[in-house]
């Protein structure tokens, strides 16, 4: 995403990962600044220094645009997601989904064996290194599977 002020220009990521989302919970979203931003047109590098240097409200809009990017999976309520995801187990077309989280669907599919257990990572290194929306909907995908395979499990009696 391209930021434009006054007489300059930030390039931010399109989706924050894990370890800068938990930086930004935890209220310090200074930290998460140089990973966040890809480019800028300050001549100085991209550093926690020079990210200090920013001002206070560049930061907020910082803060709020990355927010904003992760927004259409966190106002989903969790178990309303779940109900969704079990539908689409089932193979029942739910239509008044979000094309992002059918999307989100799609690429975990590929991500999980038939156990629901996580085999692949969507991106390379480990866990923090992860886009956040793709592992908080793992996390929810995970739970709808279990309770899904739960369900259709025969009964051993």
């Amino acid at each position: 995403m391209l930021l434009e002020f006054d007489d300059s220009w930030i390039l931010l990521k399109d989706t924050p990962s894990v370890h800068e989302m938990n930086l930004i919970k935890e209220g310090r979203a200074i930290e998460a600044l140089p990973s966040l931003i890809l480019e800028w047109s300050i001549d100085d590098p991209i550093t926690f220094k020079t990210c200090m240097r920013l001002k206070a409200g560049i930061v907020s809009r910082i803060i709020n645009v990355v927010l904003e990017s992760v927004n259409y999976i966190l106002k989903q309520d969790e178990l309303e997601l779940k109900l969704i995801l079990k539908s689409l187990m089932r193979g029942i077309n739910v239509p008044e989904v979000d094309k992002k989280i059918l999307e989100l669907y799609n690429t975990t599919l590929y991500l999980v064996d038939h156990r629901g257990n996580v085999a692949n990572f969507p991106n390379s290194g480990g866990y923090l290194d992860q886009p956040f929306d793709m592992m908080y909907f793992l996390r929810i995908f995970r739970q709808a599977f279990s309770e899904w395979q739960n369900e259709n499990q025969p009964k051993g009696r």
